[in-house]
């Protein structure tokens, strides 16, 4: 296996494990009775979030083989990704619910999502030095769609796959 391979793997846990722990505090913290988490428990959630951000990291893989990308726009991908996606697309619905009424509101929500997701691609993108793996690569439109599609089924297959082996073992109760 490359070296790139592993530091973007790594990486992308990293920045993933950051994330869900910052976001287990924010809920432990406020006392959420269901927080929007993989799992409410700090250890299954980020057994989860292993499948959940291993997808992620599975897609930039086979994605930067063909493209090249930038921090900026690895940033803004994953940003966007996080805003339309989040809880299956609820901080989506609430963001369209609060446009009109608190816009205000509905824009901290978005940047606040646009933020964490972006910046998990972000870590990575730095840790793994991604900018150096890039001799070579095409830049076409064609890299937002592919990198998007991947991203969601990555997560999807890779967080089911966790899921289904944390169930059987009992690591999930």
């Amino acid at each position: 296996m490359r070296p790139f391979v592993v530091r973007l793997v790594v990486a992308m846990l990293l920045g993933g494990y950051l994330a869900e722990t910052l976001a287990w505090l924010g809920n432990r913290f406020a006392n959420e009775p269901n927080p929007a988490l993989l799992h409410p428990e700090l250890l299954p959630d980020l057994l989860l979030a292993t499948g959940f951000y291993g997808g992620w990291a599975i897609a930039w893989i086979v994605t930067l083989y063909f493209f090249r990308f930038s921090l900026f726009e690895s940033f803004i991908i994953s940003g966007i990704f996080g805003v339309l996606l989040e809880q299956d697309s609820a901080v989506l619905r609430s963001i369209l619910q609060a446009i009109f009424v608190n816009p205000l509101q509905a824009a901290v929500l978005a940047l606040y999502v646009f933020l964490v997701y972006g910046s998990v691609v972000g870590i990575a993108y730095r840790l793994a030095n991604i900018k150096s793996s890039q001799t070579g690569k095409r830049d076409n439109i064609l890299k937002y769609p592919v990198i998007f599609a991947l991203m969601f089924v990555g997560m999807n297959l890779l967080t089911g796959l966790f899921i289904l082996i944390a169930n059987s073992l009992g690591l999930l109760s």
